[in-house]
């Protein structure tokens, strides 16, 4: 997140140069075109952040983020145009330039992150920057859960263990991971396990019990996800 921070503006700054070498307008003056390469790095800064564009998205479609890139983008368009109509300064600027500068940066910033991608898809394969999850509930979908991370190792999501309350199936192995033991063990393991993210994947009707392992949680930083039983609802209830 820090590197992109970094190199959104630079892309920014570099796709406006390519377009300037690509098509120079006649006549151009290059401080003003300096000066405006110079607010989009600026609005850059301040607008991407607005759009989870440097959140997380290990584990999501790589369309979700050129989506919310996209939106960005055509926001910062949107206020390039409305600065050059309220300053009266659009006959400054080459709209051929203009929409050249917008279309590389986009593009610019969508190889970066495709780029980046397929880095930390590499290492995770390799076993490097993982995060660690704990799963509530190690009934059937439980295990398909896991089952499912394991294959798909690019996410870098590991399964470290499983909780549940059925003392049963404390101390034994699904889907070749341990059951440590109830749900409320959580609270102290998510620290001396080091676990990142605790998936609670329980019947709906289990709300009540849901709510409790929320409220054991309420003081620790790990992100909580929910994979709801569906088919495990009954209507009646």
């Amino acid at each position: 997140a820090a590197m992109l921070r970094i190199l959104d503006p630079t892309c920014s700054v570099l796709a406006g140069a390519i377009a300037f070498a690509l098509y120079r307008p006649a006549g151009a003056s290059t401080e003003h075109y300096a000066l405006l390469l110079f607010a989009g790095a600026l609005a850059i800064t301040v607008i991407f952040p607005s759009f989870r564009l440097y959140d997380t998205y290990r584990g999501e479609a790589l369309a979700n983020e050129l989506r919310d890139l996209f939106f960005a983008w055509t926001l910062i368009a949107a206020i390039a145009a409305m600065m050059l109509f309220v300053t009266k300064t659009g006959q400054t600027f080459s709209r051929g330039w203009v929409a050249l500068w917008l279309a590389l940066g986009f593009l610019l910033a969508a190889v970066l992150r495709i780029s980046v991608r397929l880095f930390l898809r590499q290492l995770r394969r390799k076993g490097r920057n993982l995060r660690y999850v704990a799963i509530v509930g190690a009934g059937a979908l439980g295990e398909l859960v896991a089952h499912e991370l394991a294959a798909a190792s690019w996410t870098g999501l590991s399964v470290v263990g499983f909780y549940d309350d059925d003392v049963s199936m404390h101390g034994k192995l699904v889907a070749g991971t341990r059951v440590f033991g109830a749900a409320g063990e959580l609270a102290h393991d998510v620290e001396a396990r080091g676990i990142d993210q605790v998936w609670i994947v329980l019947p709906l009707r289990a709300e009540l019990r849901v709510r409790q392992i929320l409220e054991l949680l309420r003081g620790s930083t790990v992100e909580i996800r929910f994979v709801p039983d569906i088919f495990g609802f009954h209507l009646l209830n």
